[in-house]
């Protein structure tokens, strides 16, 4: 699985397994029964239980790259807070785990016959602390978030040569307009008609297309124009129809869609 949050390793000396013999050698020294499985448990169960499988994926954030720059940003900031608090519980399970091996450490010092393995619950207590950093959402997601970086970088660099192209909509839109206004007087035959869409026409479809394939966001944004395009200008249109209202409603569809053009531009 592709991994997009780094899984630390988890510390040795905090497993059960590495417990045991030292719990032995204090059952048969003291009898005192300290509780540090129980803590050890826990504490490893949690671990094991963070949804570590999520967040490892990097599924999501390939088919969300898919729907452009702002769909990523927000796709990141809803990741973050869905699992920040989650490894933020986690960091307080470990400075939990670190303040009580402290405190049980503090109490074998205090106790002649356990004295000697106040060193042991140290270095537990303080291989506990240097855990809550290695499983900080900050710390574990790094991979994850140096990915987004790199995604967001290259959507913004396929956005500018996309904005470069927008600007070449207008020219075209502005000489289907310009063409059109000769026809105030007599529309065009459906035959001079189809030499326009050859000569004009065709033009903003296939610039507004391939925004839209590098941009998917401009997909809905250009949808209707690039529907009605389709279909009245892909093929001759039939003899009866009436070219005046049909330039008519070509016009209306250009100055939209120049309007939204502008408006891309301005952003």
């Amino acid at each position: 699985m592709e991994s997009g949050v780094v899984r630390p390793p988890y510390p040795p000396s905090l497993t059960v397994k590495s417990w045991e013999k030292a719990k032995g050698l204090i059952a048969r020294i003291s009898g005192v029964k300290t509780g540090i499985t129980e803590l050890l448990v826990k504490a490893e169960k949690e671990f094991h239980n963070a949804p570590w499988d999520e967040a490892l994926s990097t599924k999501p954030l390939a088919k969300v790259k898919s729907q452009g720059l702002e769909a990523l940003k927000k796709w990141h900031v809803e990741n973050n807070i869905k699992y920040s608090p989650v490894f933020r519980k986690l960091q307080a399970t470990y400075a939990d785990l670190s303040h009580e091996l402290n405190q049980k450490a503090r109490n074998f010092e205090s106790d002649p016959k356990l004295a000697k393995f106040a060193p042991v619950l140290k270095k537990m207590a303080d291989d506990a602390n240097k855990f809550t950093y290695a499983v900080a959402w900050g710390t574990v997601s790094s991979t994850l978030g140096k990915e987004v970086v790199l995604g967001e970088k290259a959507l913004e660099e396929r956005a500018k040569k996309a904005n470069e192209r927008i600007k070449l909509i207008i020219p075209t839109l502005e000489k289907i307009e310009n063409k059109f206004a000769e026809y105030k007087k007599g529309p065009p035959t459906t035959k001079e008609y189809a030499g326009l869409f050859a000569q004009y026409q065709r033009m903003p479809g296939t610039y507004i297309a391939t925004v839209a394939k590098d941009l998917p966001e401009l997909k809905e944004v250009f949808g209707r124009f690039l529907a009605y395009a389709d279909k009245h200008w892909r093929v001759e249109p039939p003899a009866k129809t009436d070219m005046k209202k049909r330039v008519a409603e070509d016009l209306v569809e250009v100055e939209k869609c120049k309007k939204l053009v502008e408006q891309l531009l301005k952003k």
